[in-house]
């Protein structure tokens, strides 16, 4: 490694040698994915095959980064767990997280996890990785609405349940009785008093 890189190793030296790719390179490619920018997903690709980097460790590198957005978000701001997790970049993470929400990068790993998986068994991994990204792309709206969707989903849900046990209520004028309508005793007992009256 000193060899390579001289006295002096720096942190861009490790990346090369990993085949991972640079931190800004990850903040790119998720601000593109948010502003639904095809041709830089496309650009960042190509460039990730010329240059010759693992696929498996990129795509891993996408969704560790995702994670930190979701600690960014969920994380208290008394509590110390960014301090502990996330060492470098950490306003950057500020900055983006507030561009998404847990559902939707849980989204984006559950989608990279499967495109992971998918790897070992195509012939051009590029295309794979491409349309994987693409599948990422949702415009700021359809995101509020996914979320706000997933939000009321549980109330919704229980509002239904409510509604299916709830036991049935027979009107108290008109019951049915063998298909034919009758007044109930309620409504016999009324007509007698007012008839009486008359």
């Amino acid at each position: 490694l000193i060899s390579y890189a001289g006295q002096e190793i720096s942190e861009k030296d490790l990346e090369i040698l990993a085949g991972t790719v640079q931190q800004a390179e990850i903040f790119t490619l998720v601000e593109a994915i948010y502003n639904g920018d095809f041709e830089n997903i496309v650009k960042t690709c190509r460039d990730i095959f010329i240059q010759g980097k693992n696929i498996v460790l990129f795509i891993d590198q996408i969704i560790e980064h995702c994670r930190y957005l979701i600690l960014t978000l969920i994380a208290d701001k008394q509590s110390s767990l960014l301090d502990e997790e996330i060492i470098q970049s950490r306003d950057q993470y500020l900055q983006q997280a507030k561009k998404f929400t847990p559902a939707i990068l849980l989204d984006y790993i559950d989608r990279l996890v499967e495109t992971r998986q998918k790897l070992k068994d195509v012939s051009n991994p590029r295309i794979l990785l491409e349309l994987a990204l693409f599948k990422l792309i949702k415009s700021p709206g359809e995101a509020n609405k996914e979320s706000e969707k997933q939000s009321l989903s549980v109330p919704l849900q229980r509002a239904d349940k409510n509604k299916t046990n709830a036991p049935e209520v027979n009107s108290p004028s008109v019951i049915s009785d063998g298909g034919v309508k009758k007044e109930s005793s309620f409504q016999s007992r009324l007509d007698g008093s007012i008839g009486s009256e008359v």
